[in-house]
């Protein structure tokens, strides 16, 4: 296991300890992301804005939560303030780990070739991977990889057994392609939960592409590959990657699926949605084909029958956070707050990270004119990873509707700065552009907005229904542009594709409700109706 030594102390990033002379120290992860930052940098200051950023990125923390980092580790180590050993306080700049008699060193050749990754929270996995990647030599046994059903990534807990899982695989055999592409696919859920996403995207894209090296011929390899770029925005070669595996494996309905998510998520709905029937017909039993049929009926006109869809993936995994949000979604379209309240507060219950959840709570409570409730949702929402960046922009029109337009700038340009470091990052979709269109019309510059948004339309952007409804866009409601770039009906080819696959959805659909019919008129106790099953034939479209 790789480990970094400072001086007479073993940090050990895998389970966030400390050890010398028998003496075993628990560091919180934060104190240990504060210690190997310091450590990659050791003998020169880091300031405290660096630290901040990097080990808690996109979060607002007083100095003091490094303060209390720094303390802490001084604690654990022995250290003197006034004469320190190791952490060596830099008035009004910063600290430096100081070159204690052994110096900082890391167990792998390799580790001190190559840097770890600048941000604190992938350090843990940098040093386990990079040592890893070296190997001894030696000749190893084949590897035989047969992952328990616990081991998986649909969960945050199946996740992390994945990742300890193929981490010891990868260090039995760092020779096995298998084995490299199912650490990089637990890395790139990672990013759905921890945060500091781009770092653990960044990780599973290096992992997965050593995973190609190793095995050209190795379908699992490349969709290890695309699934790292989907989940880092790259929809375009996520897609490559996806169908570099489904040439060598075409019978593959889930990297099928997977293709089908990330051409949805450049605005392609009729590519994908062929991808997402073939999904449900190899595995009727999967939530996955249903949740992501449901998307892009929606996102082609077809709302209804994109919710019948969500409901079968209910019927499967009743907590599924997408098929959930559609729903919620729906009725906050509709004005029916209640009903989405009471959806999204039971979601929460057992989706914990579920920050989508709580910006969507704050937005009803906004609505609904109780702004201190918003207010302090929208900040709560701040707090999780992967779902943090509308909540800031949330905030930026909040205060600024309540007057307080010098905090609402602030906001404003930590919104902006970060969608344009994802632009500068190649993050693709619609995402940075939809944002920034967002906070150019909150800050009152229709012509940057309006250029803005129509580039996230051009990368994809299909919610426009919701578009036309979210208070964020309030401000250019009265916009001829506006109007024109948010009208659905100028994707009307998508609709015409669609059409075909609503024709045939009770055929599609016939496998599950054929199983779970009497579900369909029991919704989960608790929760609010369902919308009525399937009605048998398509609607007349969105408009």
């Amino acid at each position: 296991m790789a480990h970094i030594r400072i001086g007479r102390w073993v940090a050990d990033p895998s389970d966030g300890t400390l050890s010398a002379d028998g003496q075993r120290i628990r560091l919180e992860p934060k104190v240990m992301g504060v210690l190997l930052f310091l450590a990659e940098r050791q003998g020169s200051v880091v300031t405290h804005d660096e630290l901040l950023r990097s080990v808690w990125p996109g979060v607002h923390v007083s100095p003091g939560a490094l303060a209390r980092s720094i303390s802490i580790l001084r604690r654990a180590l022995g250290d003197d303030t006034k004469h320190p050993t190791y952490i060596e306080t830099v008035p009004k700049r910063g600290y430096r780990l100081t070159i204690p008699p052994a110096p900082v060193e890391c167990s792998s050749p390799a580790a001190v070739r190559r840097p770890l990754w600048s941000a604190a929270p992938l350090a843990l996995a940098a040093a386990i991977l990079l040592a890893l990647f070296t190997s001894d030599g030696r000749q190893r046994a084949p590897l035989r990889l047969t992952p328990g059903p616990l081991i998986n990534n649909s969960s945050r807990s199946g996740n992390e057994n994945a990742f300890a899982y193929y981490t010891r695989a990868v260090a039995a055999n760092p020779s096995s392609s298998d084995a490299h592409a199912g650490l990089a696919t637990a890395l790139a859920f990672r990013s759905d939960y921890l945060a500091d996403r781009q770092s653990w995207t960044a990780a599973a894209i290096d992992v997965a592409t050593r995973a190609t090296a190793l095995d050209p011929g190795n379908p699992g390899a490349f969709k290890a590959l695309g699934t790292a770029h989907l989940k880092a925005s790259h929809f375009e070669l996520a897609a490559r990657a996806y169908r570099l595996a489904l040439r060598m494996r075409p019978e593959d309905a889930l990297t099928g699926n997977n293709l089908g998510a990330a051409l949805l998520a450049v605005g392609r709905p009729a590519e994908a949605l062929p991808l997402f029937e073939r999904r449900i017909a190899a595995e009727p039993d999967s939530p996955i084909g249903y949740a992501n049929l449901g998307r892009a009926l929606t996102v082609s006109g077809f709302r209804a029958e994109g919710l019948a869809a969500a409901q079968r993936a209910l019927l499967l995994n009743p907590y599924g956070r997408d098929p959930q949000l559609q729903h919620a979604t729906n009725d906050m379209l509709a004005g029916r707050y209640a009903p989405a309240t009471q959806r999204l507060e039971r979601l929460l219950e057992v989706d914990r990270d579920c920050g989508r959840c709580v910006s969507y709570l704050g937005l009803i409570a906004e609505l609904e004119g109780r702004t201190d409730e918003a207010e302090r949702l929208y900040r709560r929402a701040r707090e999780y990873a992967g779902d943090n960046e509308v909540p800031v922009l949330r905030l930026a029109h909040l205060t600024a509707m309540l007057g307080r337009r010098a905090e609402s700038e602030v906001f404003l340009a930590n919104a902006t700065r970060r969608a344009r470091a994802d632009l500068a990052n190649d993050m693709g979709g619609e995402g940075p552009a939809w944002r920034l269109g967002a906070a150019a019309a909150i800050r009152g510059d229709r012509e940057e907005a309006i250029d803005w948004y129509q580039r996230a339309v051009q990368a994809g952007r299909r919610g426009l229904v919701w578009d036309r409804f979210d208070p964020l866009y309030s401000s250019l409601r009265d916009d001829p542009r506006f109007l024109t770039l948010s009208d659905p009906r100028r994707f009307a080819a998508d609709h015409d594709a669609a059409a075909p696959v609503v024709a045939r959805l009770a055929s599609t659909l016939h496998a599950v409700d054929r199983r779970y019919a009497p579900l369909l008129a029991s919704p989960l106790a608790g929760w609010p109706d369902d919308p009525p099953g399937w009605p048998g034939r398509p609607s007349k479209g969105p408009y």
